[in-house]
């Protein structure tokens, strides 16, 4: 029978193994548009879609401020915000169901649902009352199974829901998926490019991964 030591050395090598390979992993940075990842290529010192972008001399470049896709640095007040003071400042609050599992890794479940808020309004009074609420309230009266099917309502066509959802990534309110810019950009090259962003910011939220699957 293996001991509990033996058990464990095998186990403990390969995690040593794991953390020394995410050690070797080498980031690269593009100057042009600011992206960080591992999987960059670099063409005489940009990379091949910013070098590519130059070749055919196409202005603005598609990741650049002048196209709009600039989120900025966050002011040093955002920055200290913790996650719940986050959503009480939002003006677009994102509900979605989000576990921590085992190995400290977390995964989502079901569709991300956008309500949006009047910040100013619950700041002031709390809590809201009934007739100004935009929950939709479903009282079941009698012993019997209740249920009402709702239609999806998409929030593609309201402007700036993206930055208004989370503020402490877009602290100016701009650089948001629907707004009108000179080149337009597609969903995968937006929150492509957003979680290849040097800073890190948004691949490092904890909820903002699982907003762009499912939005």
């Amino acid at each position: 029978m293996q001991s509990a030591e033996e058990f464990l050395v095998p186990v403990m090598l390969d995690a040593q193994k794991f953390r020394k390979s995410c050690q070797e992993i080498k980031w690269v940075s593009c100057p042009e548009c600011r992206i960080n990842f591992p999987d960059v290529k670099l063409s005489s010192g940009i990379c091949t879609t910013c070098s590519l972008e130059k070749q055919r001399a196409k202005i603005p470049r598609m990741f650049s401020a002048a196209n709009c896709m600039d989120p900025g640095i966050v002011p040093i007040e955002l920055s200290r915000l913790s996650n719940l003071e986050q959503i009480l400042v939002a003006r677009i609050h994102p509900v979605m169901s989000v576990y921590r599992v085992k190995g400290q890794q977390h995964k989502y479940s079901g569709n991300v649902i956008n309500f949006e808020q009047d910040v100013n309004l619950i700041a002031t009074i709390l809590p809201i009352k009934l007739a100004d609420s935009s929950t939709i309230l479903i009282v079941q009266r009698n012993g019997k199974h209740a249920s009402k099917e709702f239609r999806v309502r998409r929030e593609f066509s309201t402007p700036g829901y993206i930055s208004m959802a989370f503020p402490a990534l877009f602290p100016y309110g701009n650089e948001d998926l629907r707004q009108a810019r000179p080149r337009q950009i597609n969903h995968s090259e937006y929150f492509q490019y957003l979680m290849k962003f040097h800073d890190g910011r948004f691949a490092k939220d904890s909820r903002f991964r699982y907003f762009a699957w499912n939005s």
